[in-house]
C-alpha cells in the first residue's frame, strides 16, 4: 500500500490481488514498469488535486475497463471515461 496515511488505503475499492511476482516480481511487475502501471490503473497518482483513488480507471484482464466498488466487485465503464480520466 505505499506509504500513505490515507484511512480508505484498506478500502475494497483500493485494493487488487495480484500474483507476489506481478506485484513486485521484475522489470514487468507493477512496480518494475510503473509507466504501464499507471496507464493501466494498477498505480494510482496521490497529488494535491488528483481524483480519488476509486475514481481511476482499471484494465481488467488487459481487455475492459472497469471502477473497484466498495463492496469487492467492480463496474464497466466506456472508454470515454477513460480517456477523460487524468494519469501521471
Amino acid at each position: 500500500m505505499g506509504g500513505t496515511s490515507d484511512p480508505n488505503r484498506d478500502a475494497l475499492y483500493n485494493l487488487l490481488a495480484l500474483d507476489p511476482d506481478v506485484h513486485n516480481g521484475g522489470p514487468q511487475s507493477v512496480h518494475g514498469n510503473p509507466v504501464w502501471s499507471h496507464q493501466n490503473g494498477f498505480l494510482v497518482t496521490r497529488q494535491p488535486g488528483s481524483p480519488p483513488p476509486r475514481q481511476y480507471p482499471v484494465r481488467l484482464r488487459c481487455r475492459w475497463w472497469v471502477l473497484l466498488d466498495s463492496v469487492g466487485g467492480y463496474v464497466p465503464i466506456p472508454r470515454s471515461v477513460v480517456e477523460s480520466t487524468p494519469r501521471s
